[in-house]
């Protein structure tokens, strides 16, 4: 992560589950902050998997994290497997029963978001009888969820209607960009520091639009259709390059030097395609 911290979450936990191919578990536990920052949160998962397997099983569930332990709810998807299981079949495989008896198992899991983006792991101790030797699984999880925050705790570009912008706004000129009209203007001492350099984002139209650039932690600015205005603020003492984003697809390229717009609001409002 920007702030170079990979895991910001354990949760401990129990789960119980069964499979005939196709199975199905559920768990709730606790979802601590490895940085004993923060409370901890109740949280409550249920999966469905498919896999070479058939049996039952009730364990904990110890997991660790990308995102802070209010962000770690919603669906996700992962790849588990049983090394125990994988090795014991590999040596019983003339007497395969000997891999279905009843004992202790483990069970370990990757897990990603539907973007594919990494959120972390399980590993989970469990008593069973049967045999699971991995696959494919999906799972929903619900936590107290702050919706003001990202994944690693930073505050979420706000969406803000023109009129709270305020002060004196002065036309600059008409982008033309991906066929659409681009206003752009700006409200002097719209940030009330010399400092910082406010970017924000408009939409007009019936498509998503976007500002994309790789600026530390600051997230590119993207608008849904016909929506408000987002803002990011940037230090004022660099160039900002960016690309012009119309319904997810890159257009062409520009940027420009915010030291010119110290302490105002640059304002980029996409008024037609």
């Amino acid at each position: 992560m920007p702030d170079g911290k990979l895991l910001r979450t354990l949760t401990i936990g129990a789960s119980a589950g069964a499979k005939f191919i196709i199975g199905g578990s559920a768990g709730t536990g606790a979802a601590i902050d490895l940085g004993g920052q923060r409370p901890a949160y109740l949280y409550g998962t249920a999966d469905y998997s498919a896999s070479l397997g058939i049996g039952a099983s009730a364990g904990m569930d110890i997991g660790f994290w990308v995102c802070q332990n209010n962000k770690i709810g919603g669906d996700s998807w992962g790849i588990q497997f049983s090394p125990v299981e994988l090795v014991q079949a590999a040596k019983t495989f003339k007497e395969i029963k000997e891999a279905f008896k009843p004992g202790l198992e483990i069970g370990i899991t990757l897990w990603f978001d539907y973007d594919n983006i990494f959120h972390g792991f399980t590993i989970t101790p469990n008593v069973g009888a049967g045999g699971d030797f991995g696959g494919f699984v999906k799972a929903d999880t619900l936590v107290h969820d702050d919706p003001a925050v990202n994944c690693d705790g930073t505050a979420k570009d706000r969406v803000i209607p023109k009129s709270d912008f305020g002060g004196h706004q002065t036309f600059i000129q008409n982008y033309q960009v991906a066929g659409g009209l681009v206003r752009h203007t700006k409200v002097d001492g719209g940030t009330n520091n010399n400092a910082i350099t406010r970017v924000c984002l408009g939409n007009q139209t019936s498509r998503a639009k976007g500002l994309d650039y790789n600026v530390g932690r600051i997230k590119p600015l993207k608008v849904g259709a016909k929506s408000g205005f987002v803002c990011a603020d940037f230090p004022s003492n660099q160039r900002l390059n960016f690309d012009w984003g119309d319904n997810g697809r890159a257009g062409k390229k520009d940027g420009m030097s915010l030291r010119h717009n110290a302490g105002d609001t640059v304002i980029f409002d996409w008024e037609k395609h």
